[in-house]
């Protein structure tokens, strides 16, 4: 060994130090869900306690990720006038140094920062003639994901997955035996360095560790950029851990990923890297922290253009919150109150419906309307989450037939239910795609024909049942196998209530209205169901939420709580198709004639409601369709047609939230951008309400925000790319793009585009709140992760007051008046 090898060979680390750069970067991975409940994440969360610039500007010294618009997408935007001088002027002087606007349009010609921190197999392939080689990079991503799909298989592949203890272990006996790597790379002899291997990863990390010489001062720069090149994978393996963690156990499959990944840096810096190539790969990862600092400074007046779109949409918002307009005279009682999801798409059919019937209030509320229940179907012992996945089921929903019973008469169903999954399991099987055209036939084609072609009229399903077999089937709230108490019953009635800021004023029909999305042919469509019901319907929610509140001796509990429900007053549950915003009611069999008589009023105003939101939605999705019928038309063959990409729009174009009484957004058009939560201060003397909204929502909306934002500025690491080129993995878990590299997460460039320009703004969330500013401040103040949040510019948490005052950002501690455009 030389004298320049041995100077640049740090002492080795211990043990500890090891353990603890591991576990510091397994937690910077965020979870990603799987596509049966595709809760929308944030892929940013475990860096909160970092300002975002920080954060960003880690992220690309690591893994080459950015978490901003290219320069030449802001030059766009200010071209089009969506960035004007002034926003950028306003944004200049929230810089320190303050920062002029000539200034920061000459910022716009600089090329942008593109160094990363190598891999040793990143070094390699620099040498590496890839024009006639395969990388070192892409085939060791490709190995290694091609591992976790075979072992984490949930049922959709034949081929039996590896007899191991563990993730590590399975890798091991594989690619011990694997000639195919080495030939194919052209490094014959690679199986017996791979045997020789530790038998665990825990063994492998600090045999590999020491054996490359990576500071101690580097290693979690290092292990974090290994994660970050399977960032698809380590996200599912994060996932395991996070659910792991709900139920107080853990989870090593993230670590042994991590093991994985390194193994293979391990080997090539052993028997493929020359001296001259570890040298100037051990130098690089030294230069960790100063890549950081670099991509920093580069990045920031990238944030101040970032701050300055952000400002085009929030100023006018603030226009329209303050500004007095039309609002129609409460009357002494609502006919009809409906509660929706807070989702932004139930912003334009409230809008919708209150311009339809003005006599009829709508209230926002989370989707899962406060019921923290896992949902298990008829004819299953499988028990699915029904809440949003930052929370754990407290309860179980167990569907039943409608008379108690799992009698003999609801046996078709169970037979109809069955039988469609063995045929979809026969269709998709990897071993009958062609044997199944072959036993089918014709039949198949007369199908084809239909589905493709003449797309006859069809019932929005719930659940993955038709309509007739939901009528049939009760849910029924469970508690650890047993009934609910009656204490439990109406704590959990006084709290869904009280979230509703819903405690007087009681319509006599009040409909608690959960949505889900309507798609053929749609893997990711649980990313448009409701992600406060865990990536699905909203209709066993809706229905649990709306017998509780129906209950007598319920509401005779309630009045000790000071709510007092009307005799009249009956809740019935809905369902809202976002995709045709038609809006089906359930359980209506014990109305009396009066109440029927409502139901048909009803009826009416939601129909004229659809039609109204259905042109409104047309617009962008199917711009010839110039009447309400026209667009009805479209929209429901969007919904029915195999073959679409976006049969809606989902939640992109999602920029706010607000935390406030409907009568201060009545008749203003939010344009579906806002997410609306109800709230009235008057009915939450001690600020508790105000504290779950801000500690369980708002966390929601933050996390479906930044998923549609990284998805949009950085699709190649945190969206799933191209839907036309989509594999399902692990029956599942995820998706390929095509047949391999990593596993995708996030969202797809289809629900993020129109073919030609994105249709979703990468916007931070801007929370608009109506209450004290000495509650909201308590609040943070109180909660390190919303703390984290507020001052490292995740969000932007905005105070209104009475309408025409001022509304004041909170900022460092302080709440600052801000203008309007």
């Amino acid at each position: 060994m030389n004298a320049q090898t041995q100077e640049s060979r740090p002492a080795a680390a211990s043990p500890e130090s090891i353990t603890t750069a591991v576990t510091a970067a397994c937690a910077q991975i965020a979870p990603a869900w799987p596509l049966d409940q595709s809760v929308a994440v944030n892929p940013l969360w475990p860096l909160r306690n970092l300002p975002i610039a920080h954060a960003a500007a880690r992220l690309a010294a690591r893994g080459g990720v950015r978490l901003l618009p290219s320069r030449a997408e802001f030059r766009r935007y200010f071209q089009q006038g969506r960035i004007t001088r002034e926003n950028l002027a306003a944004a200049g002087r929230e810089a320190v140094p303050e920062c002029t606007v000539e200034n920061l349009i000459a910022h716009l010609d600089r090329p942008p920062a593109t160094a990363r921190l190598p891999l040793v197999a990143d070094q390699i392939d620099r040498a590496r003639n890839l024009t006639r080689r395969t990388a070192w990079t892409e085939e060791i991503v490709h190995q290694v994901s091609q591992l976790c799909a075979a072992e984490f298989d949930l049922g959709q592949g034949d081929w039996p997955r590896t007899d191991a203890a563990g993730l590590y272990a399975a890798w091991r006996y594989n690619v011990g035996r694997d000639r195919g790597v080495a030939i194919l790379m052209g490094r014959l002899g690679l199986a017996r360095h791979f045997r020789a291997l530790p038998p665990s990863a825990d063994e492998l990390i600090q045999t590999a560790l020491g054996g490359m010489g990576v500071p101690a001062e580097s290693m979690p720069a290092y292990l974090h950029a290994l994660l970050l090149s399977v960032n698809g994978w380590a996200s599912w393996c994060a996932y395991r851990s996070w659910q792991a963690n709900l139920h107080g156990a853990q989870d090593a499959t993230l670590r042994e990923l991590l093991a994985i990944r390194l193994a293979w840096d391990w080997v090539l810096y052993s028997a493929v890297a020359d001296e001259t190539t570890r040298c100037a790969w051990r130098h690089a990862l030294t230069q960790s922290a100063a890549l950081e600092a670099g991509h920093e400074r580069d990045q920031a007046q990238d944030w101040l253009w970032q701050r300055a779109l952000e400002l085009g949409y929030e100023r006018k918002l603030v226009h329209d919150l303050k500004a007095p307009h039309a609002e129609i005279p409460a009357a002494p009682r609502a006919r009809v109150q409906l509660a929706f999801c807070i989702d932004v798409r139930s912003e334009v059919f409230r809008r919708a419906l209150e311009a339809e019937a003005p006599g009829v209030e709508t209230l926002g509320f989370a989707g899962f309307f406060g019921v923290p229940m896992a949902y298990q179907p008829f004819g299953t012992d499988l028990a699915q989450p029904q809440l949003p996945g930052l929370l754990a089921p407290a309860m179980t929903a167990i569907e039943r037939g409608d008379d108690g019973r799992d009698g003999p008469r609801l046996a078709s169903v169970q037979n109809r239910l069955g039988s469609a999954d063995v045929a979809r399991r026969f269709r998709w099987g990897n071993t009958s795609t062609f044997s199944y055209v072959e036993a089918t036939g014709l039949l198949y084609a007369v199908k084809l024909v239909r589905n493709g072609l003449l797309q006859r009229p069809s019932t929005h399903a719930t659940n993955g049942k038709r309509p007739a077999d939901s009528a049939r089937l009760k849910p029924e709230l469970r508690l650890d196998g047993a009934p609910l108490p009656l204490e439990a019953k109406v704590a959990l009635a006084a709290g869904i209530l009280r979230g509703l800021s819903l405690t007087r004023g009681f319509a006599p029909l009040v409909v608690l209205t959960g949505h889900a999305s309507q798609a053929s042919n749609n893997p990711q469509q649980s990313a448009l169901d409701c992600g406060a019901c865990g990536g699905h319907s909203g209709e066993v929610n809706a229905r649990i939420a709306a017998a509780l509140l129906n209950e007598a001796t319920v509401r005779a509990g309630l009045r000790a709580e000071r709510i007092d429900i009307p005799g009249d007053t009956r809740f019935i549950p809905a369902l809202h198709n976002t995709t045709t915003d038609d809006v089906r009611l359930f359980d209506l069999a014990a109305l009396d004639a009066e109440g029927a008589t409502r139901i048909d009023a009803l009826r009416g105003w939601l129909d004229g409601a659809r039609n109204r939101t259905n042109l409104e939605r047309a617009a962008r999705l199917a711009p010839r369709a110039r009447t309400a019928a026209a667009a009805r038309q479209a929209l429901d063959r969007r919904a029915r047609d195999w073959s679409q990409l976006r049969p809606e729009w989902g939640l992109a174009g999602n920029a706010s939230l607000i935390v406030a009484q409907r009568s201060r957004t009545r008749g203003l058009d939010l344009a579906g951008r806002a997410f609306l939560h109800d709230y009235d201060e008057r009915q939450d003397p001690d600020h508790a309400v105000l504290e779950q909204i801000m500690t369980a929502p708002m966390l929601v909306s933050q996390w479906i925000n930044l998923q549609y934002y990284a998805s949009t500025v950085d699709n190649r690491v945190y969206g799933s790319g191209n839907k036309t080129l989509h594999n399902v993995v692990g029956g599942h878990i995820g998706v390929f793009e095509g047949n391999g590299g990593d596993l995708r997460i996030g969202l797809s460039l289809q629900s993020l585009r129109d073919g030609e320009q994105w249709v979703h703004e990468p916007l931070r969330l801007a929370v608009f709140i109506q209450a004290g500013a000495d509650a909201i401040a308590a609040v943070i103040a109180r909660h390190e992760t919303l703390r984290d949040l507020v001052d490292h510019h995740w969000l932007a948490i905005y105070r209104i007051g009475k309408a025409q005052e001022p509304i004041h950002r909170y900022r460092a501690g302080r709440w600052l008046a801000v203008g309007s455009p």
